[in-house]
């Protein structure tokens, strides 16, 4: 019987193979991948795999589905047949696989589109292949674009005019494209309608609206430039701490014939208590007003300089005649 003699590649494998030459599978290179937020893409980057004694035949690149971060097996997975030298056998899409693309040998990258779901994590790997066999990258994933995170809230009570006792928020703990702001009940319930965006400062009265003698409790998250939001704060302040307004309807000073104060109604703060004092420049106390529309001050003369208290939740305001 005639020899049988061997298909090329294969007298070359064995040829090869005799004189010491080592065919193996392929040695897989680095991994890197690079998200690209504003364009919502991710760049697959890979140094060239060493062919272990035969030419690398090409790469295939994988994108596993949300979530998965595990090489893909079965028909996910990149085979060369045997024996040696064999044929690969392309990985397929399914499974924990959302899409392949394949390349030539002197490829180095990959650019995936439809990766730019908010806070998804995307996972890659490469394939190589030679006669002998397939080999996988480490699989490394990124998040194109992240969602915004927890913040905290600076705030404090301060004078937001002279006769507006306020709330003001002067520094948020995180960072985010946006900010957003809502009211809360006392319940530490969320009032509907007053979800309102702001720049991370600013007087509560002007942006919640609430009315005067309520602590006016709220919550603070970050928002992405894409739509989405971090989570809710902690409901703050944690203290009974009400807006407050001083404003006195009508309030007068007249020195004769009798110094007086007077007033038409009291600063409209929920029905929060108040207190009225007045006094000659110089005393400690003064006193009672003696109705609750005027404070009378007998003794002060028409040159005094007198003045009057309003006292609501233990914040107090004084005015002067002159």
């Amino acid at each position: 019987m005639p020899a049988i003699r061997p298909t090329p590649a294969l007298a070359t494998w064995t040829e090869a193979g005799g004189t010491g030459t080592p065919f193996g599978s392929p040695i897989a290179g680095g991994i890197t991948v690079n998200g690209d937020a504003l364009a919502g893409t991710v760049t697959v980057s890979w140094s060239p795999f060493s062919g272990n004694g035969d030419a690398i035949g090409g790469y295939f690149v994988q994108r596993l589905i949300e979530g998965e971060s595990g090489v893909p097996s079965g028909a996910q997975a990149c085979s060369v047949t045997s024996p040696a030298p064999g044929s690969v056998v392309a990985p397929s899409s399914g499974g924990t696989v959302a899409e392949v693309v394949q390349v030539g040998p002197d490829a180095s990258s990959v650019q995936f589109a439809g990766t730019a779901t908010e806070s998804a994590r995307y996972s890659f790997l490469v394939w190589g292949f030679n006669r002998a066999g397939c080999v996988n990258t480490e699989v490394v994933g990124t998040v194109v674009r992240p969602a915004p995170g927890s913040v905290g809230v600076q705030s404090k009570m301060d004078w937001m005019d002279a006769e507006t006792w306020d709330r003001y928020i002067d520094g948020i703990d995180g960072s985010a494209w946006r900010y957003q702001i809502v009211a809360v009940d006392a319940g530490g319930a969320q009032i509907p309608g007053t979800v309102k965006d702001f720049r991370g400062s600013g007087w509560l009265r002007s942006l919640l609206s609430r009315p005067f003698g309520e602590t006016a409790r709220f919550q603070v998250r970050g928002c992405s430039i894409w739509g989405s939001c971090g989570p809710w704060s902690q409901t703050l302040p944690s203290e009974t701490s009400p807006s407050l307004t001083f404003a006195l309807p009508s309030r007068t000073w007249t020195a004769a014939p009798v110094a007086t104060w007077a007033w038409t109604a009291p600063p409209a703060n929920s029905g929060l208590p108040v207190t009225f004092r007045c006094g000659i420049d110089g005393e400690r106390e003064g006193r009672i007003a003696q109705t609750a529309n005027s404070c009378t001050i007998p003794e002060a003369n028409k040159d005094d300089r007198v003045w009057l208290d309003v006292e609501v939740a233990g914040v107090i305001v004084r005015y002067w005649n002159r």
